[in-house]
């Protein structure tokens, strides 16, 4: 990470941050097994999984004005999903037996931004007008199976949430 105080009085503000993780994985899911305890569903571990990995970026900015606390600040992220794990579905129209088993997807990420205004209206600091604005888009990836497949396949979803906060 990285943070600069810049500008006359030293009023501008500016941070980047990024990481990148490797998350711990869940030994059971990596055993070769097959448990089929229960008549209508099989589950399976996977000895090919890999551990999730996940990669991060944040960038802020805040200028800080005046006598009467004015703020502007942006802040922004990414976070992106370098592999995850997911459940595959199989359907045997046959026996009837719902087989499960993780699978590793990648391709998932998260990105959102804010812009936000405070001020005080007063000189006693008593009064004052806030705005937070934001936006985020969260590209989800995984496994679906929909009504009548017998196999589950990659899928991707994407939402969009827009908002305004003022008081």
């Amino acid at each position: 990470s990285y943070g600069l105080w810049f500008g006359k009085d030293l009023r501008n503000e500016m941070r980047f941050s990024a990481d990148f993780t490797t998350h711990e994985l869940d030994l059971l899911q990596t055993i070769p097994y097959r448990d089929d305890s229960q008549p209508l569903v099989v589950n399976l571990g996977n000895a090919g999984l890999k551990a999730r990995q996940s990669a991060a970026f944040r960038f802020d900015y805040a200028n800080h004005n005046g006598p009467h606390k004015q703020e502007v600040s942006f802040n922004s992220s990414f976070d992106y999903s370098v592999r995850d794990i997911a459940q595959s579905l199989s359907y045997n129209t046959a026996t009837g037996v719902y087989t499960y088993q993780p699978v590793n997807v990648s391709g998932g990420y998260h990105l959102s931004g804010s812009l936000n205004y405070s001020r005080d209206l007063d000189k006693k600091h008593c009064w004052s007008v806030q705005s937070h604005t934001n936006a985020s888009l969260h590209h989800s990836v995984d496994h679906t199976m929909f009504s009548g497949e017998t196999k589950s396949h990659l899928n991707t979803v994407n939402t969009l949430t827009v908002g305004e906060k003022a008081h």
